[in-house]
């Protein structure tokens, strides 16, 4: 069996002076978007210039000004970036804007993991709930409702001039303290 040099690394920027990714990093996160809308959307949901639209709005300059006052997880392994996720605050938790997992990867794991990883982020901060925003994919809101998201409603997914229609996800948290007697009981 192949071993397999992993890494998980971390940039907390949720305060706006946490250390960012540099262009290496972006550049990979940006490939990594265009790469898997592209498998995404094998059901047809969006037109291929609305995808390329989206993934010319995730270049690195953008994703660096995006990533502003968030917090950004990524998933290598041998130094290929297979996962990433950015997450913002919002006054009663997070909201997950960006999760992207390489298609080979998808189904092991991995993007339960980011997740849970954001979760226990807006736990630690006394948040109440997080969103997630998601472009239509069937697979996409299923990986969210089958850990315990709901739609909360459409919403209209915007970055530069692309606007396409999307939904917005809420799961609502537990309090630290439920959290942690729940792990005692």
């Amino acid at each position: 069996m192949k071993r397999v040099n992993c890494r998980y690394t971390f940039f907390d920027n949720l305060d706006g002076t946490g250390i960012m990714p540099g262009r290496p990093y972006l550049e990979k996160v940006s490939r990594l978007i265009a790469s898997t809308l592209q498998y995404a959307n094998h059901y047809g949901t969006y037109a291929p210039a609305e995808l390329a639209a989206i993934a010319d709005a995730h270049g690195p300059e953008q994703l660096a000004e995006r990533m502003q006052n968030a917090y950004l997880a990524l998933y290598e392994e041998d130094n290929r970036l297979l996962a990433c996720g950015c997450m913002d605050l919002k006054d009663d938790g997070g909201i997950v804007k960006l999760l992207h997992v390489a298609e080979e990867r998808q189904g092991q794991g991995i993007g339960g993991w980011l997740l849970d990883l954001f979760e226990e982020k807006v736990r630690y901060l006394d948040g109440r709930r997080i969103y997630a925003v998601t472009l239509n994919f069937p697979h996409a809101v299923r990986f969210y409702e089958e850990r315990g998201y709901e739609v909360a409603g459409p919403e209209k997914y915007q970055i530069g001039n692309v606007k396409l229609p999307a939904l917005l996800l809420k799961k609502d948290l537990a309090s630290k303290e439920n959290s942690e007697a729940g792990l005692a009981a």
